[in-house]
């Protein structure tokens, strides 16, 4: 048995080898069968027949091999996703009226507080609860001043014990219109709950720098706090959703004046968090002595604690899991392609993720990254930075054209030169102060 493990491992480790340059094949194969099971339309049908009749021109057995057995992989593993969800919707639909008594688990950065609305985010803990396991949403009506303060200044990992009602969540009612029930279901929500009464609210004191994760969520609320009675209201809108991800009210306005102006794939790209920290980390680190080696290792421990702190979102996680790939081809001397590092991205972003394609954020993010490994050859042929920059700002608008007039049904022609402007001011002014203030605050 250990022999017959050792050659297939062997004969895998070779086969993958020659696939090099390839993975973007069986990879989309995949995203094709992920995309026909949640839903299966003749645009999903054309595009599985461009890729099988690509896959079939390249006339390599080895490429041939890897798509058979990544489709097969592929189709068990998201049609028990598709199963999970379907189960997730039936709970949904099923907790409308119904009482529960929840325990929940609830990090500080799920708790939100608009005026006297109170929004919770919470696993459930309860051994004998049929939602046990599963994350619910809930819902409060403060009665005071108090009330809010209170919530709003949490700042550790709470348990709640509450009674609280299913209520009825909608689905999509008009055309195009946003279906609430199917973003819950996406995002692995089982039930809706409206509170009747807490029964108690009490700090889990389990929780702390042994839990990294639980930690981390811990940091994001203590340095929202901190932003939020640091720094005036302009400054901490544009702080808190660059730095931590958070986007409350404030950024509510600023996005809406982003779509409108169509430079919102300005964020989608999120170079400018992740890969601004990771040049300057890594000359900070170079520059004390620490070698290599070892600054490799700090540098993926900073990015993954990094996209925790920053709200782990499609565009941040996308930039993160990019780069720990980059640097691990690099380090390790895979000798992978940028387009085979995306295209492992992409992988690893709709296992966790099945519908990462379905929304904006996905298609943003992951649609402009992809564009941009075509347009790096091209702009070459410009000897003027210039150009270059100003090529690179017109095709990446053009290119997003179509997803932002799908989704918003708007588009703004300056948009162009404003992308132009934004992109280094962004990038090399507004990112870097930002982070200087908040250090020295």
């Amino acid at each position: 048995m250990t022999c017959f493990l050792k050659i297939f491992f062997r004969k895998t480790k070779a086969v993958l080898k020659r696939c090099r340059c390839f993975f973007v094949f069986p990879i989309f194969l995949v995203v094709i069968l992920n995309q026909m099971i949640q839903s299966f339309n003749a645009y999903i049908f054309l595009a599985l027949l461009w890729i099988l009749f690509r896959v079939i021109k390249i006339n390599r057995r080895d490429i041939w091999l890897l798509c058979i057995v990544c489709g097969l992989l592929g189709i068990f593993f998201f049609s028990l996703k598709n199963l999970n969800s379907q189960a997730v919707k039936r709970q949904l639909v099923a907790a409308n009226e119904e009482t529960y008594e929840a325990e929940l688990l609830i990090e500080p950065d799920e708790i939100k507080v608009d005026g006297n609305l109170l929004q919770l985010i919470g696993r459930v803990v309860n051994k004998k609860s049929e939602l046990k396991g599963r994350n619910v949403l809930v819902y409060h009506k403060l009665d005071s001043i108090k009330e809010q303060f209170f919530w709003k200044n949490i700042d550790q990992s709470i348990d709640v014990r509450m009674t609280g009602t299913g209520t009825n969540v909608d689905e999509q009612r008009n055309l195009n219109g946003f279906d609430y029930q199917d973003y819950l279901i996406q995002k692995g929500i089982a039930a809706a709950l409206s509170v009747k009464s807490f029964s108690s609210i009490t700090v889990n004191r389990q929780i702390g720098i042994l839990h990294p994760v639980s930690f981390l969520h811990q940091l994001r609320k203590k340095w929202s706090l901190h932003i939020e009675q640091k720094f005036p209201n302009c400054i901490k809108a544009y702080m808190k959703s660059l730095l931590l991800g958070v986007k409350d009210a404030d950024f509510s306005e600023m996005e809406t004046l982003f779509s409108s102006l169509g430079v919102l794939q300005l964020f989608s790209l999120s170079g400018i968090h992740v890969y601004f920290f990771s040049i300057v980390f890594r000359y900070l680190f170079l520059r004390i002595g620490i070698s290599q080696e070892k600054v490799f290792w700090l540098e993926l421990f900073i990015l993954f604690a990094y996209s925790v702190i920053a709200g782990f979102s499609t565009s941040i996680g996308r930039a993160v899991v990019q780069s720990a790939f980059l640097l691990s081809n690099r380090h390790f001397f895979w000798r992978c392609s940028r387009l085979d590092c995306w295209s492992f991205t992409l992988f690893l972003g709709i296992l966790f993720q099945p519908c990462l394609l379905n929304t904006v954020g996905g298609q943003l993010s992951y649609g402009t990254t992809f564009f941009v490994l075509f347009l790096r050859p091209v702009l070459k042929k410009y000897s003027s930075i210039l150009k270059q920059k100003l090529f690179f700002s017109i095709s990446l608008s053009l290119f997003s054209l179509p997803i932002l007039l799908f989704h918003f049904y708007q588009w703004n022609f300056f948009c162009v030169f404003l992308a132009f402007f934004l992109l280094p001011v962004f990038s090399k002014f507004i990112f870097p102060l930002l982070c200087v203030l908040f250090i020295f605050s």
